[in-house]
């Protein structure tokens, strides 16, 4: 079960693309509760553990705002699965739908792979 601390300093934002935050974190069978929204538009809504919404079930409701959000479709990364494994150059296609970077296979634009390690290349 997460705690709080394991939320603090995070940033998120909604399927709605509003920005969140997670205020408190309890037992039970919807535990977290998030503030989402700016300024005086702000709302409070409860998530099961693994951040989905009781109403929109069918994938996470909030997702962590990640250094990736700015990266260009295309650009060219290093990937890596483990810290043992060789660093590999392909292009950055994006995050899967649990917030994880993907990258093209082989330079081809038909499939996206998810990688663990990720970090864009400046030419």
């Amino acid at each position: 079960m997460p705690t709080l601390e394991d939320f603090k300093g995070k940033k998120y934002k909604t399927l709605d693309g509003d920005n969140a935050e997670i205020v408190h974190v309890s037992v039970g069978r919807y535990p977290v509760l998030i503030v989402e929204g700016d300024g005086e538009e702000q709302r409070a809504v409860w998530l099961t553990a693994d951040l989905r919404n009781r109403v929109r079930d069918s994938e996470p409701y909030l997702h962590e705002v990640t250094p990736y959000d700015d990266w260009p479709i295309g650009c060219p990364v290093i990937c890596r699965d483990d810290d043992k494994d060789r660093w590999v150059l392909r292009e950055y296609s994006g995050l899967n739908d649990y917030g994880r970077p993907t990258a093209w296979a082989n330079e081809t634009t038909k499939l996206r792979l998810p990688w663990k390690e990720m970090r864009r290349v400046y030419e």
